[in-house]
């Protein structure tokens, strides 16, 4: 039969490019998706794939040859190119690539990308772990890509795996240096250094290299890591958010229509789809207006029965077009609102208060839906513009019938009859339309509950008539939806907007910062002599526990619940149990082993000091014993024989595959008795004693 060879895990191998290249991969790819662009993500990982294939292929053909040792010059060419020529390997990628404030993440992805091809030893592989660190620290910087937890922990199991397999490697190559396995045909001294195999490899594990760490003890860590980082993270980000505040962080330009669920382009508003938790607390934009007011990114008049649709023609109170110039004319008391917004993030929308009737850079804005603005080429990210709004809105009485596009805005299309009768019926005492208007907005917070988490709407049911006489609970776009539909029930003409409604406490230096989490749908009236009127039933309505709006993301984190709090309890006082019953099972039952090995410490000890004192020379603290009985043997002969056995038979015994059994160290014990008389009866050469004091003599140096 012929024998199966052995795996040869001396050689750096298609193992190791796999670690490295899946690792670089992962960095350069949430790299990309940083700035919103999967195009560069994929294009970064299709090249490295390309790079390591080749440099594996390299190794493969010349693995004998000296160019290997030159893979550190052309690793440096490569990130000289890229450092020299960013501007334009930055301008070879989609869209234009990472933008400017950036260029430093681009650089890094090029580097990655170069170096893939010149990584033809241990030490240039494993340098690609450099700028994949540094790009994961950009990236967790941006705040852009939120899955980018789950490439880092990939990457971090790749590294550690490979760190060990090149550790492995280098401590067989200075096992082989040290003289380790040719010492038992020449002790002390260093032969031809044997070719590294796979059989020297497996002897790594014997003798005093065999506690070298492994892959597997590598991998254990990794995972140590991403255990705890997953169990900490939250918890410090839990501990510092209240003292953190909001932070304004310049982040990058994503360059993907609709980062967020809010700013996506949407020609169709589905109503009732279910608990919505997703929004984070993100900053989008920044803005500077007076008050806390609503601020519009779209707007739908047309209710299908499922949402809401926008129509051609639909009015567009941010765009400065006739219809919003006829909602201004309504305004007969108006006063000016001027405001600002600075866009924190790509956008398609641009949020503004009440009408706008004057636009910084409006000729880059093209109309899409009621509300929505589409930044046509390359828009400034801050806008600046004055509002017309009403001085007071509670002089409304009579709905304005004339209202932009009235037939939308006052079709009972799709609007069931129970939510007709429930509107009638609630505004029948009002005397005014405005009063009408209220009443039905106080009924709508009576009857239901505002909760982010609410089940979704059975697909065969109408999401308002739901909402109102059934589930009772929902979020904002419900109770917007029935305020709309109730006015149009009526007469009054409204419309369905969406859009920001920041929260007080988020100001910033007299700026308000807009996050995610404060997306909101609202209802807006139109009445005579004021125009457009927001009505939100969300203000009134009473909110289940922890699914107001805002808190989207405050949800209780799974380590608040009480399952985790209370088998964290369980699981301390098991390891608690566990720990007081080893110690008192240990405490009256002593470890043979233990036992045995400080008695085959006490005896390598009383060796030790009887050659000291034989041959008057102390052992210096870096000499092992077989170099330390080369340096006093022509001051002991008559020992060398006895002290040449009993190192060796030390060395195995401390360093051996297996522990001392209690036989051997009898007879150990026995034997060094015996050299210590020898080494009394039988004294040293006069004429090469050391002479030494008294305490020395007592206490010598050096010993283990």
């Amino acid at each position: 039969m012929v024998k199966q060879r052995a795996r040869d895990r001396s050689q750096i191998n298609a193992i190791d490019y796999m670690l490295m290249g899946v690792g670089s991969c992962l960095a350069a790819f949430s790299g990309g998706m940083s700035i919103g662009q999967p195009s560069v993500a994929g294009f970064f990982v299709a090249v490295i794939l390309v790079g390591t294939s080749f440099s594996l292929l390299v190794r493969t053909l010349i693995k004998k040859s000296w160019l290997l040792k030159v893979d550190g010059l052309f690793y440096a060419l490569g990130l000289i190119l890229a450092i020299v020529f960013i501007t334009d390997l930055n301008g070879m990628l989609d869209q234009g690539g990472f933008p400017k404030p950036l260029i430093s993440a681009a650089w890094l992805c090029w580097m990655l990308a170069l170096g893939s091809f010149a990584t033809w030893r241990d030490g240039t592989l494993l340098f690609q772990a450099v700028p994949s660190i540094a790009l994961f620290g950009l990236v967790g910087c941006y705040d852009t890509y939120r899955d980018v937890t789950f490439p880092f922990f990939g990457f971090l199991i790749c590294l550690a795996i490979l760190f060990a397999r090149i550790h492995s490697r280098d401590m067989l190559r200075m096992a082989t240096l040290s003289g380790f396995f040719n010492r038992a045909d020449a002790p002390g001294e260093l032969a031809k250094l044997p070719d590294q195999d796979s059989e020297l490899f497996e002897k790594i594990k014997r003798g005093p290299w065999r506690w070298v760490a492994g892959p597997e003890w590598a991998l254990a860590s990794a995972l140590i890591i991403i255990l705890l980082s997953l169990l900490g993270a939250p918890v410090i980000r839990e501990s510092v958010s209240s003292v953190s505040g909001f932070v304004a962080v310049s982040q990058p330009v994503v360059k993907s229509a609709g980062i967020t669920a809010a700013l996506k382009e949407v020609e169709t508003q589905k109503i009732g789809q279910g608990p919505n938790n997703s929004l984070t607390k993100k900053p989008l934009f920044e803005i500077t207006v007076s008050g806390n007011r609503y601020l519009r990114t779209e707007g739908y008049t047309n209710y299908n029965g499922h949402g809401w649709q926008s129509s051609t023609g639909d009015i567009r109170p941010d765009t400065l077009d006739k219809d919003s110039s006829q909602a201004i004319s309504e305004i007969k008391d108006p006063v000016e609102v001027p405001f600002t917004v600075k866009a924190l993030v790509a956008t398609r929308l641009i949020p503004t208060p009440c009408e706008p009737v004057l636009l910084s850079n409006s000729e880059t804005l093209q109309p899409i839906t009621p509300g929505m603005s589409l930044a046509a080429g390359t828009a400034p990210a801050t806008y600046e513009g004055t509002s017309i709004a009403p001085k007071n809105e509670n002089i409304a009485t009579d709905a304005q019938l004339s209202a932009p596009h009235s037939a939308q805005t006052l079709s009972i299309s799709g609007i069931t009859q129970a939510v007709q009768d429930f509107a009638k019926s609630a505004a029948q005492p009002g005397k005014s339309d405005y009063e009408k208007a209220r009443l039905i907005q106080h009924a709508i917070e009576s009857a239901a509950k505002y909760n982010l988490h609410a089940a979704a709407t059975p697909n065969d049911r109408d999401p308002v008539a739901y909402f109102l006489f059934e589930q009772k609970e929902g979020y904002c776009d419900l109770f917007a939806s029935s305020m709309v539909l109730g006015a149009r029930s009526i007469g009054i003409p409204a419309r369905y907007m969406t859009g920001f409604l920041p929260e007080l406490p988020n100001s910033i230096g007299g700026k308000q910062l807009v996050l995610e989490s404060d997306y909101h749908a609202w209802a807006e009236l139109y009445f005579k002599n004021v125009g457009w009127v927001v009505f939100d039933p969300t203000e009134g309505a009473q909110a289940v526990e922890d699914g107001a709006r805002g808190s989207s993301n405050n949800i209780p984190p799974w380590y608040k619940s009480d399952t985790f709090r209370i088998g964290i309890y369980v699981l301390i006082g098991l390891v608690m149990v566990a720990g007081l019953g080893f110690a008192v099972v240990t405490r009256h039952r002593p470890n043979e082993k233990n036992i045995r090995q400080a008695e085959l410490e006490k005896h390598y000890l009383a060796y030790s000091r009887a050659l000291e004192r034989a041959s008057r020379k102390r052992r210096l603290v870096s000499q092992t014993p077989d170099e330390y009985l080369n340096s006093v043997k022509t001051l002991v002969p008559w020992l060398v024989n006895s002290a040449t056995e009993l190192n060796l038979r030390f060395m195995n015994a401390f360093y051996g595959s297996g522990a001392i059994d209690e036989a051997s160290l009898a007879k150990l014990k026995a034997d060094v008795n015996l050299f210590r008389k020898l080494a009394k009866e039988l004294p040293p050469t006069p004429a090469k004693a050391v002479v030494r004091t008294e305490v020395e003599d007592k206490e010598p140096v050096g010993r283990k």
